[in-house]
C-alpha cells in the first residue's frame, strides 16, 4: 500500500545505516579511548561502583550512566559472546540508527514530505563525521545526542525534559541545551519545573559518588576542560611553530582553555539571552550554540565535531550541512593522520611532515568554517 512505503524507506536505511557502522566496527582498531573504557570497567569489576571517579584517575570525565554499558560490554566479553571493542561500538550504532529516525520523523513532520525527509536523513546515515567518531574512534557522543534529538520530538514537556535529563547523564554537554527548551515554555513556573526534571535526576545519579569522595568527582568530572586538539589552537600553533620553532607551551594552552571558557559562557548567555527574544526552533538555537562553542572554546576534541551535526540538518539547511561535513571530515582526517594514525583500519604511509600539513591546513580550515557558517545561520535568523 503506498502510505506503507515512507515506512519501509526508512526500515532500509535504518538497516543501512547499522549495516555500515558494523561493518566499519568490526575492522576498526581500538585507540586510547576504547582502552580506557576497557580499564573502567575492570576498576569496577575489582573495586564496585565505588571506585569510579576514585580510581579511574584521568580515564573517565563523563556522568555516572555511561559506565553500566562499560560493565555491560566487559562482561559480554569475558564470557566470550562479543569483542569488548564490538560490544562497547553497539549501543552507539544504535544511537546513530536512532538519530537517523528522528531527523527523517522531525522533517517529515514539518512539511510532510517523505523524500525531503529521506534525504535529511540519509545525509546523517551515510555522513563520514558519524561513521568516524562512532565506528573508528569509538567514542559515544552519539548516546546523548540522541537523546536531545528525541527531546526536540517530544511533544509533552515532560517527555521533553526526561529525554534531556538522559542525554545529560550520559555527557554533560547536552546541558547547554536546557535554555533553548525553557524559551519555548510558559509560564514560568513550567520553565522551573522543566529545569528540576532534567537536571535533578543527573545530581541524584551523582550523589552516591559525592558523599562517597566528592574531590575525586570534582576533579575528573567537574574539573574536566578537554584537549586543545582541534579549534582555535591549530591556527595558533600552525603559525606559532615554524615562526618560533618550538612546541607551543602546554602551561600556555591550560590558560587559554580556561580564559576561552569564560569567554564561551559569557557568548553563551548573550545567545541565550538573544533567542529568547526571538522565534527561533530548537534545532537552530543548538546548531547556534555549538557553533559558537567551536570557535571560541579552546579545549575542542575531535568527537565533539559531531555534536553540532544532527541539529544543523533538522534545522533544514542542507548546503551548509554539506559544506560542514566535508570540511570536518577533513579536519578529522589530517587530525588522526597526524595524532592517531593507528585509527585506520588499512595501512597508511604518509610522511610525519605531510601528516602535520594536513592537520594545520584542515584544522583550520575547520575553524573558519565554523566561524563563518556561525555568521551566516545567525544572519539567517
Amino acid at each position: 500500500m503506498p502510505h506503507l512505503h515512507p515506512t519501509i524507506h526508512l526500515a532500509f536505511l535504518l538497516v543501512l545505516t547499522c549495516l555500515v557502522r558494523l561493518l566499519a566496527s568490526m575492522f576498526a582498531n581500538d585507540i586510547i579511548d576504547v582502552r580506557n573504557y576497557q580499564q573502567v570497567a575492570e576498576v569496577i569489576d575489582r573495586f564496585g561502583l565505588s571506585g569510579l571517579y576514585r580510581h579511574t584517575l584521568d580515564i573517565y570525565p563523563y556522568p555516572p550512566l555511561w559506565a553500566g554499558f562499560e560493565v555491560a560490554a566487559h562482561r559480554l566479553a569475558r564470557h566470550n559472546i562479543l569483542s569488548f571493542s564490538l560490544a562497547i561500538r553497539l549501543p552507539i550504532i544504535a544511537a546513530d540508527a536512532g538519530i537517523v529516525a528522528v531527523i527523517w520523523q522531525w522533517v517529515h513532520r514539518r512539511n510532510g514530505s517523505s523524500r525531503h525527509a529521506m534525504r535529511a536523513a540519509m545525509i546523517y546515515a551515510l555522513n563520514p563525521v558519524s561513521i568516524i567518531v562512532s565506528c573508528w574512534h569509538g567514542q559515544f557522543d552519539a548516546l546523548p545526542l540522541f537523546w536531545a534529538a528525541l527531546a526536540m520530538m517530544c511533544t509533552a514537556w515532560q517527555w521533553q525534559a526526561i529525554a534531556l535529563s538522559v542525554g545529560i547523564a550520559l555527557k554533560s554537554f547536552p546541558v547547554l541545551l536546557v535554555p533553548a527548551f525553557l524559551w519555548h515554555l510558559q509560564p514560568r513556573r513550567r520553565q522551573v519545573q522543566f529545569g528540576l526534571l532534567a537536571l535533578v535526576p543527573v545530581l541524584l545519579l551523582l550523589a552516591p559518588f559525592v558523599v562517597d569522595d566528592a574531590s575525586a568527582v570534582v576533579r575528573e568530572l567537574f574539573g574536566y576542560r578537554g584537549h586543545a586538539l582541534l579549534g582555535m589552537m591549530v591556527p595558533v600553533r600552525t603559525v606559532y611553530v615554524p615562526l618560533i620553532g618550538e612546541r607551543f607551551p602546554v602551561d600556555t594552552t591550560r590558560q587559554l582553555i580556561s580564559l576561552s571558557a569564560y569567554g564561551f559562557l559569557l557568548l553563551y548567555a548573550l545567545t541565550v539571552w538573544y533567542t529568547k527574544r526571538r522565534s527561533m526552533s530548537v534545532p537552530m538555537q543548538a546548531t547556534l550554540i555549538f557553533l559558537l562553542f567551536y570557535v571560541v572554546y579552546a579545549g575542542i576534541a575531535p568527537q565533539y565535531l559531531l555534536w553540532v551535526l544532527p541539529f544543523m540538518i533538522m534545522a533544514a539547511r542542507p548546503g551548509a550541512v554539506l559544506v560542514y561535513s566535508a570540511v570536518s571530515t577533513l579536519a578529522l582526517l589530517g587530525f588522526y593522520l597526524y595524532a592517531v594514525p593507528d585509527i585506520f583500519p588499512f595501512a597508511l604511509t604518509v610522511s610525519p611532515r605531510l601528516a602535520q600539513v594536513a592537520y594545520g591546513l584542515f584544522g583550520s580550515l575547520w575553524w573558519l568554517t565554523c566561524g563563518g557558517l556561525l555568521v551566516w545561520f545567525w544572519r539567517q535568523r
